[in-house]
């Protein structure tokens, strides 16, 4: 508990700034959602929640190696194309659509859980049934300004049962109502503990009913090399490396990562053909395609500088059109 209170400070510093198992807060009810935490399994260290790091790239979210204590690969590609000094990077690392950034880096806090739907009687004096929506868990992606709430709660002394898990435990804990008011930059999100304790079925903290956000995270995972191939793609047009899925006794694929990459140091800029500024250099991911932006050696000028030559347009403009095709749906454009 201790533990838990001192993260307070580290989680209110955060503030301000689903599909399948994820279920994400810009779905929550305005009237309120009632909400069980899960017990914490025992590779979370105690706590109920995982921090997940992240970037937001044209719309999708790519989970970074930081969550696991990795390299920050995609940050050391940013921050080598806006220290370069090309104003067409620059652009294209500040770029803004529809209100929000086109690449954003996110720190985000997911809750395994379970979502309730909670039937009272007539006078609403008393709970008639509670049952767990879907039968099975679901991994809240909390906003900080959420977690904020939720972690006053779990640490309050009203909360508190003489358990290992606390609010958490299955016979002894608490729910949570869960509320989101307004949209958009306006959205406000709070929570409220139950004064009433209740018990969960054994059967939802077994199998597939169970949200195990550990595997969830590990499932998440890609190498280095993809990571920064999906990064060099934006700047560069680079193709995407992509990680292959491990058959026992195959042979790694061509072109294919298949372990960590040793270093988190930006790869050449193709545009100039030299490395990026504060890199050695080091060949591009095999199979990439030549930067169409620019070649070896210099760089375009004029208006051939603005239009990818393939496609009659500027790379910024196709970054722009992917946000607005569908960032809002896992819960960008709302304030942390």
């Amino acid at each position: 508990m201790k533990k838990l209170r001192e993260q307070s400070k580290t989680i209110a510093n955060r503030a301000g700034g689903g599909d399948g198992i994820l279920f994400y807060s810009k779905s929550l009810k305005e009237e309120g959602s009632d909400f069980r935490i899960a017990e914490p399994t025992e590779g979370m260290g105690g706590q109920y929640y995982v921090d997940q790091v992240g970037y937001w790239i044209k719309g999708k979210f790519y989970q970074s190696n930081e969550t696991f204590g990795g390299d920050d690969v995609i940050g050391a590609e940013i921050q080598a194309a806006v220290e370069s000094g090309d104003e067409e990077l620059i652009a294209l690392a500040e770029a803004v659509s529809n209100k929000m950034k086109v690449v954003k880096k996110e720190t985000r806090p997911l809750i395994p859980g379970y979502f309730l739907d909670v039937k009272m009687t007539a006078d609403e004096s008393a709970i008639e049934s509670i049952k767990v929506i879907d039968d099975a868990g679901k991994i809240l992606v909390c906003k900080n300004t959420l977690m904020n709430d939720i972690h006053a709660i779990v640490t309050n002394k009203l909360y508190q049962n003489n358990t290992v898990m606390g609010i958490a435990d299955r016979k002894k804990g608490w729910n949570l109502i869960l509320v989101k008011k307004g949209s958009g930059i306006d959205t406000e999100y709070s929570a409220i503990g139950w004064n009433q304790q209740t018990e969960m079925e054994d059967k939802y903290y077994e199998g597939d009913r169970f949200p195990d956000v550990l595997k969830y995270i590990k499932d998440m995972k890609r190498s280095d090399a993809h990571l920064r191939s999906v990064i060099r793609n934006y700047f560069y047009g680079e193709d995407i490396i992509t990680d292959a899925k491990p058959v026992a006794g195959a042979k790694p694929a061509a072109g294919t990562d298949t372990k960590p990459a040793a270093s988190s140091t930006p790869a050449a800029n193709p545009r100039t053909g030299g490395a990026a500024a504060g890199a050695s250099p080091r060949p591009k991911p095999e199979g990439a395609k030549p930067n169409p932006r620019g070649t070896a050696g210099g760089t375009k000028t004029g208006a051939e500088t603005k239009k990818d030559t393939k496609k009659g347009r500027s790379l910024l403009d196709d970054a722009e059109a992917e946000v607005k095709k569908g960032a809002n749906a896992d819960g960008m454009g709302e304030l942390d």
